[in-house]
């Protein structure tokens, strides 16, 4: 990666429901496609969103530096779930998008992310679940 994973965290966006951005094309892709990222609470906090924590930061750190590895292997896993066959000619893949839900990332569930593949237009997604940089798990539903 040409770039350096802190630099990438200083570009992500603050919005009502948490902090994303789109990967430049050069950081990593999946199935072809550029990554976004987002990092959320499920709920909107009041006040607006806080700031990134230590932690949070530390985690993002860990993925965009094995960022391409990560990706290859979630396409991996999404490919042996189904991947393409399980898709209907009409259906096209939205950008996956790196998933880190805030209230997870306290207590035992710290250090886990999801790479989402998602079809446009549709709830329906492919998680594919990872505890740093390991993979755990790949689930399909909305």
């Amino acid at each position: 990666m040409s770039r350096k994973p802190k630099a990438l965290i200083k570009q992500l966006k603050r919005g009502k429901r948490g902090w994303s951005m789109t990967l430049p094309e050069d950081v990593g892709t999946c199935l072809g496609k550029r990554i976004d990222v987002s990092v959320r609470s499920a709920l909107p906090p009041r006040g607006g969103e806080p700031p990134l924590t230590e932690r949070e930061v530390e985690l993002l750190d860990t993925i965009l530096t094995n960022l391409q590895k990560l990706a290859a292997r979630a396409q991996k896993a999404w490919e042996e779930y189904g991947g393409y066959g399980a898709l209907d000619d009409e259906d096209r893949i939205r950008r996956p998008r790196i998933w880190i839900d805030r209230e997870r990332q306290a207590g035992k569930s710290a250090g886990v992310w999801t790479m989402v593949i998602e079809i446009a237009g549709s709830d329906y997604g492919w998680h594919v679940e990872f505890v740093r940089t390991r993979f755990k798990e790949i689930w399909g539903g909305d």
